[in-house]
């Protein structure tokens, strides 16, 4: 399609790209004003190797836990665990809450993200105490010995929470493009029904026209 006949349509069509343009002012500005700050707080979680004080610190004291960390970091937003802590299992999904084990140590940083500070903190205490019992019943159902069960520290309380970047502008674009694309996409269909509608009138005309011929 050249660039004449675009500006042509566009003209045809003008105030359906006036109403596009009006929508989509309106759920841009919409789109802005909707609370999206995120903020985050992290805590971080230590294995215990039940054949090793934690005071000790030896590298063979915690090779048992830098073993298992990344196990234990998947299994921290796994929905069994996170439906103990009555946490919805779709945010794991959306990335709000994550676990990652730092490299060589027996150590697992739980982040938690949300729009209410105090209720991520809350949300990644609940998430910590929830994965300790898990863990616990776990083995315990597997038979594992008391004396060579693994135990998972909670050290401190959740960070301080920090304000993410937010990326308002961004939606609000997004949202001034939608009702736009739709109005776009309706043109087409309109312009494609009108001009199959004008190919079977040209049709039906030149059936006239033969059988008129013929006679």
């Amino acid at each position: 399609m050249d660039l004449m006949r675009l500006i042509k349509i566009t003209w045809k069509y003008k105030w359906l790209v006036v109403l596009g343009l009006i929508a989509g002012i309106y759920c841009a500005v919409w789109g802005y004003n909707q609370p999206r700050t995120i903020y985050e707080t992290s805590v971080n979680l230590m294995i215990i190797d039940p054949q090793f004080s934690v005071g000790q610190g030896t590298e063979r004291g915690m090779a048992g836990g830098i073993s298992r960390a990344p196990t234990y970091a998947y299994l921290l937003t796994s929905q069994d665990v996170l439906r103990r802590a009555n946490v919805k299992t779709s945010l794991a999904e959306e990335d709000m809450i994550s676990a990652q084990a730092i490299p060589n140590t027996p150590i697992i940083k739980l982040r938690v993200r949300g729009n209410n500070p105090e209720g991520i903190r809350k949300l990644a205490t609940d998430i910590s105490y929830a994965f300790k019992d898990f863990l616990r019943e776990e083995q315990a159902k597997r038979n594992v010995p008391k004396e060579k069960r693994f135990e998972v520290e909670v050290l401190g309380f959740p960070s301080e929470v920090k304000q993410l970047q937010s990326r308002k502008l961004e939606i609000a674009f997004i949202y001034f493009l939608a009702p736009l694309l739709l109005t776009f996409l309706l043109i087409a269909g309109l312009e494609n029904l009108g001009t199959h509608r004008r190919k079977i009138k040209l049709i039906k005309d030149e059936e006239v026209k033969s059988a008129v011929d013929s006679h």
